[in-house]
């Protein structure tokens, strides 16, 4: 009985000092939470619900045009293998044949991840599940390498429970060429290349607060994340889509319409 007692408290002890884990994101329902930025499917307009994210594929582009998910310091968790890079097709039949040739992408215009593979490093599953042609878009090389990731890095730093925790992440694409200039294709493939890569970024909690990002699809002269904020307000309507819409009209109005709301710097 003693050694039993023993044995009770020295597990009892051991559960104690385990640190504890917040839930990571792998439903639907966690992604679609505050509404997704579109509301409901159209004919060329396809809602993918996946564990790890949500996707709108666009099949007249056969691109994803948006990507939503929930972020926790979990998913950010770094348990998985660095050298994992094989790109596969989607097998929802929603988008069976429509996704973007593999020979689309090259050194110059590579697959931009919308949900990186940062964002999922909770386990090999989570991790792989990101190299889908659902979740890519061509994305200029060293933009891509470069500003992009350093943006990626900073919304996998604000998991922090000292910053802000869960989060959720909106990336998405726009289809504006600079005026004077016409729309871009890939070399191969005839892919349509984004003019354009947002991030959008809202914490619930304790208050609402939201962040949005966008980037001139090409290596930009800064690289500063602030340098390239813009209202949501404003980039709905220039991506024609509609974010945090299960939030009241009066909350979006007050946190919409600013560059930004909130403690993010």
């Amino acid at each position: 009985m003693k050694l039993l007692h023993r044995l009770g408290s020295t597990i009892l002890l051991a559960l104690l000092v385990l640190p504890l884990r917040a839930a990571t994101s792998t439903t639907p329902a966690d992604h679609a939470q505050w509404g997704l930025p579109w509301k409901s499917e159209a004919s060329t307009k396809k809602i993918l619900e996946k564990p790890y994210f949500t996707v709108g594929f666009w099949t007249t582009n056969r691109e994803p045009y948006w990507v939503a998910y929930r972020l926790t310091a979990d998913d950010v968790a770094d348990n998985t293998d660095r050298n994992y890079n094989t790109w596969t097709d989607d097998t929802d039949p929603k988008v069976a044949g429509k996704q973007a040739p593999h020979e689309a992408y090259s050194s110059t215009w590579q697959r931009g991840h919308f949900c990186p593979y940062l964002h999922r490093r909770w386990s090999e599953d989570s991790y792989k599940a990101t190299f889908v042609y659902t979740n890519c878009a061509p994305q200029f090389g060293t933009f891509n390498g470069g500003a992009w990731a350093k943006l990626e890095k900073l919304v996998a730093s604000w998991t922090d429970p000292a910053k802000h925790g869960d989060i959720w992440v909106y990336t998405g694409v726009i289809y504006k060429p600079v005026p004077g200039t016409s729309q871009q294709y890939t070399p191969e493939g005839h892919l349509k290349i984004p003019s354009h890569f947002y991030c959008v970024v809202y914490d619930p909690t304790p208050e609402p607060q939201v962040i949005a990002f966008i980037y001139e699809n090409k290596k930009p002269a800064d690289s500063d994340p602030f340098h390239h904020l813009i209202s949501v307000r404003e980039l709905e309507k220039r991506a024609k889509v509609d974010f945090l819409n299960k939030l009241s009209r009066t909350v979006q109005d007050e946190i919409e319409t600013e560059e930004y709301v909130g403690e993010w710097y």
